[in-house]
């Protein structure tokens, strides 16, 4: 259990890092083009961070082309379903597309950190 927790901390806190960085890109993008599309374009830089970083700090795995092959689907499931989540808020429940993404992240977090140590793996205790 302790490695589940701990594992678990490291993925909040680089996963609060990287989601700030990619809602600042988010928000960027957001000046010159519709929501959809700033949405997808800051979704995709943070599946290639979060892979780098869930692989070397988070699980302590080593890199390889065959996890990084198969990490895209853990994010493309959370794009689904966070793409369809900001539909219904934005969309159908007039939530400000600023603050909409906020709530998705608190929604897909927890699908996101198993199905990453699905792929990733954990590498030996430190």
């Amino acid at each position: 259990m302790k490695s589940i927790s701990g594992s678990f901390v490291r993925f909040l806190v680089w996963g609060a890092i990287n989601t700030v960085a990619s809602y600042v890109v988010y928000l960027w993008l957001l000046s010159f083009m519709t929501y959809r599309f700033a949405y997808t374009i800051a979704f995709a830089i943070g599946i290639l961070v979060s892979y780098a970083v869930n692989t070397r700090f988070v699980f302590r795995g080593s890199w390889a082309w065959s996890r990084a092959a198969r990490f895209p689907a853990v994010y493309l499931a959370q794009y689904l379903a966070g793409m369809a989540l900001l539909w219904i808020l934005v969309g159908h429940l007039g939530v400000d597309d600023r603050l909409a993404p906020l709530l998705v992240i608190a929604v897909c977090v927890p699908l996101t950190y198993f199905m990453s140590k699905a792929i990733i793996g954990e590498g030996p205790a430190r």
